[in-house]
């Protein structure tokens, strides 16, 4: 399993790009300008495992969409 590490990218989305790989364990995009998270911003279709920990801490985060964890094994 792999790690991604995007902290500190002045993100202000989440990239899709994130879920074409398959074999990761932890998600880092910590210290961004997060806003919104939008409905299945975390869905890995084609995988069995999803990522074990999930970081959006020190994000400005006010608006979650229904669905964005739906297939998940993130808890909020």
């Amino acid at each position: 399993m792999g790690k991604i590490i995007l902290s500190r990218n002045n993100l202000t989305e989440v990239p899709e790009e994130i879920r074409q790989f398959s074999q990761l364990s932890f998600v880092d995009l910590q210290h961004n300008q997060i806003r919104s998270i939008g409905s299945g911003a975390f869905k890995f279709p084609d995988r069995v495992e999803k990522p074990g920990e999930l970081d959006l801490s020190y994000n400005e985060i006010s608006n979650i969409s229904s669905g964005a964890f739906r297939g998940t094994l993130c808890a909020i």
